[in-house]
């Protein structure tokens, strides 16, 4: 949606679908002037197996040129809860567009990261 409608989902982070994309990031990695760190995540669900830290085109694993990646800009100080990362889903149901219907589930869902959060070396 954000490539379609850029002014209305301009919240949405940069990112990157590999292989797909995999041109237009290593340009960005050529191209880069700091010391950005990049997060590469297998699509499929792997549970956090798979999940890779780059800053340079000599970074990418051979996988990411060949299983679908998503990859987006690492924050390095997240909002952490007791020392834990943490994401929260709300779950609504669109029932209708002309007029906009939607309902909003009250009960929603917190997921913690199982370890304390470490700040990455390098």
């Amino acid at each position: 949606m954000q490539r379609f409608f850029p002014v209305d989902f301009n919240y949405l982070p940069e990112y990157y679908l590999l292989p797909d994309e995999i041109n237009d990031f290593e340009d960005l990695l050529r191209d880069k002037k700091d010391d950005t760190t990049y997060i590469l995540k297998p699509s499929k669900g792997r549970a956090g197996r798979g999940i890779k830290l780059v800053k340079t085109i000599q970074d990418i694993p051979k996988s990411a040129y060949e299983t679908e990646t998503l990859v987006q800009k690492y924050i390095e100080n997240p909002l952490l809860m007791g020392n834990k990362k943490f994401d929260a889903r709300l779950y609504v149901m669109i029932y209708g567009v002309d007029p906009i219907v939607a309902y909003l589930c009250e009960e929603g869902l917190a997921r913690f990261c199982t370890h304390n959060y470490q700040k990455p070396n390098g």
